[in-house]
């Protein structure tokens, strides 16, 4: 019997049941009783129906755990034929019909390879889509709760504060000194914009409170730096008391500083960012822009000096003999330049046809005189009377420009001199020291270096009085001392004393007066000499 058969065997009762095949090779032979056989037949009959439904899936399991054990104790098959039973075993087992005998199916077990896999994938799948479900419910609840954080730096703190009641988060502040930012402004906050946060967290920002106005400034040389330079300095240090006034300078150039001034609150040396200072700066020497004068005539050049005190004008002439005296002709720098204060502005005249200068040493002293006062001479002559020494009262002495020179446009004045011999001095007895004084005067004017004396003596003539004087009535060298006593007025008049009237010029007139003809000049040249 087959090992098989020998398992399924413990699951009959002892009785030995064989495989269809078997059974239907070698039939068992009972010996019963018809009757007990037929009976027993239909019994088991009825059970084996029965038995083979509900033993079916137990069956299925036996024989798959028959197989399973018989791959593995599997021994080599015996040689020996089986025996039959011996008529003592069969008749110890009760009948049995061929109908009620368990048929075993034959099954075929396939072991799935791919069950597991299936399994693996299932599961991926479904951690997959709890993945996926859990990013979106993530995602959802983030656009729910969260904000995007703007860029607050730079803006103003109350737009900042407005943000919460927009729908943002909560804002914390914080104030610190700065150089950079102005006042009121976000300088920094603690999340960078563009990233998202909970509506439910606080964002920190930090506000500027500007620069710190207490702070000591270490202050540059102001002196080597330019205007520019300065307020590049004043932005970086956030230096508000600054203040420029521009002056015009010959010395300083443009732009660069003449003085600093401190008020006297303020100490330089602990100068804080809140003090004050005021900073001369150099524009420069003054300029005045020089407008067209060519074609003027003198008096519009006159109105433009007196309009233009800070510009000097210096005129020259030129003769011309069709364009009109006084005229400008050309100006030098040219019309539409500026001129700095303290430079000359050349014009040029026409000085109209040139006059020459005549030889007064041919000329009488009244003809000059004549000239002198005539209005429309065209020589600006001045004749002056002067002691002389050597040469004879009424002669030529000099004049100051020479004959024959050509004159044109502002005339010169031309200084003539004429003798009048030498000095006379008058008799100032009886005057006071008043018209000593101006007589003295008078007469040195025309030349002379006549010196004076004054002796006080005692005398009963009125105090001041000229009682003497050295020389009177007379003609005196050029440098002539004369000496004058003058009353005290401390002696006792007599009693048949009478003041004197007061003396009469004795002095010869050598003006117009002298009746002379014209014959009476008839001198030779070297005379005049």
């Amino acid at each position: 019997m087959s090992k098989k058969g020998d398992f399924l065997s413990g699951f009959s009762g002892g009785n030995t049941q064989k495989p269809l095949t078997e059974q239907n090779l070698t039939p068992v032979k009972e010996k019963t009783d018809p009757t007990e056989a037929k009976k027993t037949d239909v019994k088991k009959e009825t059970s084996s129906k029965v038995d083979v439904v509900k033993n079916k899936r137990l069956a299925d399991k036996i024989v798959a755990e028959a197989q399973k054990k018989e791959s593995i104790t599997k021994k080599p098959a015996s040689t020996k034929t089986p025996t039959r039973p011996d008529a003592s075993s069969v008749a110890s087992r009760p009948a049995q019909s061929a109908s009620a005998i368990i048929k075993a199916p034959e099954h075929v077990v396939t072991k799935d390879e791919e069950f597991h896999k299936r399994k693996m994938f299932r599961y991926v799948i479904i951690g997959i889509v709890a993945i996926v479900i859990a990013i979106i419910a993530f995602f959802i609840f983030r656009m729910v709760n969260s904000v995007e954080v703007p860029d607050w730096r730079g803006q103003e703190l109350s737009e900042v504060r407005t943000w919460p009641f927009m729908g943002g988060a909560s804002v914390d502040y914080s104030s610190e000194y700065s150089l950079d930012v102005n006042e009121g402004l976000v300088i920094s906050q603690n999340r960078e914009p563009g990233t998202t946060m909970s509506r439910n967290s606080v964002l920190s920002v930090v506000v500027s409170k500007g620069p710190d106005m207490n702070e000591v400034i270490d202050l540059p040389e102001f002196e080597e730096m330019t205007r520019a330079q300065i307020r590049t300095w004043t932005d970086d240090y956030q230096i508000r008391g600054v203040v420029f006034n521009e002056e015009n300078s010959v010395d300083v150039e443009a732009n660069h500083v003449i003085r600093v001034e401190f008020p006297s609150a303020v100490d330089p040396d602990n100068f804080r960012r809140s003090d004050s200072v005021r900073i001369y700066v150099s524009t420069g020497p003054e300029t005045i822009p020089i407008r067209n004068l060519i074609g003027n005539n003198r008096e519009e050049v006159d109105e433009f000096i007196t309009e233009n005190p800070a510009i000097d004008v210096e005129i020259e002439y030129e003769p011309h003999d069709t364009i009109e005296l006084g005229i400008v002709l050309a100006q030098d720098p040219s019309p539409g330049t500026r001129l700095v204060v303290g430079e000359t502005l050349t014009l040029t005249l026409s000085g109209g046809d040139p006059v020459v200068v005549p030889n007064f040493a041919e000329i009488r002293r009244v003809d000059a005189e004549e000239m002198e006062n005539d209005p429309e001479a065209e020589l600006d002559i001045r004749v002056h009377r002067r002691w002389n020494a050597t040469i004879s009262n009424g002669r030529f002495v000099s004049q100051s420009i020479d004959a024959g020179e050509e004159l044109f446009g502002e005339m010169p004045t031309i200084i003539v001199v004429y003798s009048e011999g030498r000095p006379w001095m008058p008799d100032l007895v009886d005057t006071s020291l008043r018209d000593l004084e101006s007589t003295i005067i008078e007469i040195n004017d025309k030349g002379s270096s006549i010196t004076i004396a004054v002796n006080h003596v005692n005398s009963y003539r009125t105090r001041g009085t000229i009682i003497s004087q050295t020389s009177r009535n007379q003609f005196v060298a050029m440098d002539e001392h004369v000496i004058f006593n003058i009353s005290l007025e401390n002696l006792e008049p007599p009693e048949d004393y009478v003041p004197p009237d007061p003396p009469e010029d004795d002095e010869p007139d050598n003006g117009d007066d002298w009746d002379f003809d014209d014959d009476d000049w008839d001198f030779d040249d070297d005379e005049w000499d």
